[in-house]
């Protein structure tokens, strides 16, 4: 069986607010947490990806200078499956959302300050969709 994968960029529109504040303001990525012992958080919302079939897993990529603290997806906590690093600076943190996805979503990336360690950078952030083929032999 073979695994077909297709990734949708998930650009603006984001927005940024400081820990304890709902003041949201609207941002790009890459995002850089400008104050590195304030906690804060990342939001953007989207729609569930058309052509989805029962057999497809959807994981969200978040390329971060750090593994992000919390991901919510519609207010459910979301624990990483797999960390990848392409780059020394660069990890990669896989979220199966399979399971939480509804017709609208509302992302929550969660900042959390570390001691000693610079601010986190989110570079991107993408929907990966995984397709199940099943590769017929002549």
């Amino acid at each position: 069986m073979n695994q077909n994968r297709h990734e949708i960029r998930l650009a603006g529109p984001w927005e940024y607010a400081a820990s304890g504040t709902e003041d949201w303001q609207r941002t790009t990525l890459p995002f850089q947490q400008t104050e590195p012992d304030s906690a804060g958080a990342l939001r953007r919302k989207f729609h569930r990806p058309g052509g989805l079939v029962e057999t497809s897993k959807v994981q969200l990529a978040v390329s971060a200078s750090r593994v992000p603290a919390t991901l919510l997806i519609n207010d459910t906590s979301v624990p990483p499956v797999m960390v990848e690093h392409p780059e020394p600076s660069l990890t990669t943190t896989l979220f199966d959302v399979t399971q939480v996805l509804g017709d609208f979503n509302t992302l929550h990336i969660s900042l959390l300050p570390e001691a000693g360690a610079s601010p986190v950078t989110i570079i991107d952030v993408r929907l990966r969709i995984l397709e199940q083929t099943t590769s017929h032999k002549p």
